[in-house]
């Protein structure tokens, strides 16, 4: 397994920016036979602290998870792209009312 880093920092608030680069740096690894590609913590929405990242959060089927989760499917390679989740489970709400961090998935 060829495996790919992106070593930078994805733009704070600028979700449609970040998912360009995305794209770029996965069809770039793909093309050059890496089978997976990590992109740094948050890098969907930027490392945002505090009201902004609760403002970004995604869920898994929200637009920007599904074009990343697209994004790997047309470029055939795995990714690992973390964002900042809602929590959504009634059970786990009262253990992290907030948000998480999780890998979007390729589906």
């Amino acid at each position: 397994m060829k495996i790919a880093l992106y070593q930078g920092a994805g733009k704070p608030a600028r979700v449609d920016e970040n998912l360009e680069i995305i794209h770029r740096k996965a069809f770039s690894a793909a093309g050059q036979g890496a089978d997976l590609i990590i992109f740094p913590e948050l890098f969907l929405s930027g490392y945002n602290i505090g009201q902004t990242v609760q403002e970004l959060a995604e869920q898994a089927d929200d637009p920007a998870c599904q074009k990343a989760a697209r994004i790997a499917r047309e470029a055939d390679i795995a990714k690992n792209v973390i964002a900042a989740e809602r929590e959504t489970n009634p059970v786990l709400k009262d253990l992290r009312p907030d948000l998480y961090a999780r890998p979007v998935k390729k589906v």
